[in-house]
């Protein structure tokens, strides 16, 4: 099918060789400029895996004999596989490619160069229609984050997808100088508007989740969109509990402040 797709676009510069990939390798002498495994995600049984080790080629167990027919490798992992997972079993990282499209996770691609043993580094894009945000740092980069409760009519910010994914929440914190709300929650405040990887949000109305009436009186029966940050439930839990009808131009963030406990965050969208 491949093939088959490739001469109908007149790609007629690329060789398909209908075989194991790893078995190709082992019986050829032909160096290359980069290697590229994208390795499949099923088990024989066809279930979804996202393990290295239990997808198909088996990339750490055939990573001497990748290196022997190139320097530079680019692998296309799962996004749900954990980045310290990867960076555990894989050796000779040089860039981590976190990619989310429209703040949805979609691609995790890694660059081995053979021989690297620097920091690795961790780029986090979210491409949204022809533009795109980046925020980059080296891995294990240490920071230390400031707490404080967000106030009405102050700024929230939430970070993009891919930087969720690399788990940049206490760095975001002090490269942009913004309050984190509590260590699991991972919302930010300020009460300034500023540029950011990720979406802002006006702080409308604070609600203490144990101000029952208050709670009735704001969500029973109205429109809005639901976020969870560190709070018990499911979204759909909670809209059936507090009878919220899906949409509007409200969002409202079911969240744990270390100050101030379970909170709820009536926003609107900046």
């Amino acid at each position: 099918m491949a093939e088959h797709n490739f001469n109908v676009l007149k790609a007629d510069n690329i060789q398909v060789e209908f075989t194991d990939g790893i078995d190709y390798l082992k019986s050829g002498d032909v160096g290359y400029t980069w290697l590229y495994a994208d390795p499949s995600r099923r088990n024989r049984s066809k279930g979804k895996v996202f393990l290295l080790e239990d997808c198909e080629p088996d990339i750490p167990a055939n990573l001497e004999l990748i290196f022997s027919k190139s320097e530079k490798v680019m692998l296309k992992l799962s996004p749900m596989l954990d980045l310290s997972h990867a960076i555990e079993k894989i050796p000779h990282i040089r860039f981590i490619h976190l990619v989310a499209v429209d703040n949805e996770m979609k691609e995790m691609l890694i660059i081995l160069e053979h021989g690297f043993s620097g920091q690795i580094h961790i780029r986090c894009i979210d491409i949204h229609g022809p533009d795109q945000t980046e925020f980059s740092f080296y891995w294990g980069t240490q920071s230390r984050p400031a707490y404080g409760d967000v106030q009405e009519n102050e700024y929230l910010y939430e970070p993009n997808a891919a930087i969720l994914k690399a788990g940049a929440f206490n760095l975001i914190s002090s490269e942009f100088d913004l309050k984190k709300l509590h260590p699991n929650s991972h919302l930010y405040s300020a009460d300034r508007s500023i540029d950011f990887p990720g979406r802002r949000f006006r702080v409308d109305t604070i609600i203490p989740y144990s101000d029952k009436k208050l709670l009735k009186s704001q969500l029973t029966d109205q429109q809005a969109n639901i976020s969870i940050r560190n709070f018990p439930g499911s979204v759909s839990d909670l809209r059936r509990k507090h009878r919220i009808k899906d949409g509007g131009d409200r969002y409202v963030f079911f969240t744990t402040s270390a100050e101030a406990g379970k909170v709820v965050l009536i926003c609107s969208k900046e």
